[in-house]
């Protein structure tokens, strides 16, 4: 199961007109990266070492800590306060407190509707408090040597979320 739900994070991740698109193209973000899965190689690139704030791409490694680390992706959990406070100004999928939930459901909340709340829920539930969840998220990025990935909350709200297109395509790519 864990590996079809990354499957389907890949596969997601990479669905664009991409190959209706001639390459070089001229592109206005400071830093691209765009991988050919089926040659495993980089067809194009701009500044894909260069540091930035991730904002909600941190939610990939979010997904990627937690399907990593649950043993029962069906289990269920019950939506607490905590899970929910703080999210101010983000974009939530609307949990509320004594809401009940299986993980599977916060990964897709968390990955197709930007869920902060439910990235964060994931977080809690998975480790006990978010800090310890970004403890194991940061473990994640060192394990698959994104030496330039730093976390600091599981939903993209601090701008200390930082990593390069290249460890980004990676996560996605090989992880």
């Amino acid at each position: 199961m864990k590996k079809l739900i990354f499957t389907f994070i890949v596969l997601f991740s990479f669905i664009s007109n991409i190959g209706a698109v001639e390459l070089p193209i001229e592109v206005q973000a400071e830093s691209v990266v765009v991988f050919d899965i089926e040659e495993e190689q980089v067809i194009y690139s701009k500044n894909p070492d260069k540091v930035q704030v991730l904002a909600s791409l941190t939610k990939i490694m979010t997904a990627y800590t937690a399907i990593t680390n649950l043993t029962n992706i069906n289990q269920k959990v019950t939506i607490t306060q905590q899970d929910i406070s703080g999210l101010e100004g983000f974009t939530t999928v609307g949990l509320q407190v004594g809401d009940v939930v299986t993980f599977e459901d916060l990964i897709y909340a968390t990955l197709l509707e930007s869920g902060a709340d439910a990235s964060k829920a994931l977080a809690n539930h998975i480790a006990g408090s978010e800090k310890e969840f970004v403890a194991m998220m940061d473990q994640e990025a060192d394990n698959l040597f994104l030496r330039n990935t730093n976390f600091e909350d599981s939903f993209g709200g601090n701008d200390e979320n930082i990593a390069t297109g290249r460890e980004i395509c990676y996560l996605l790519v090989k992880a």
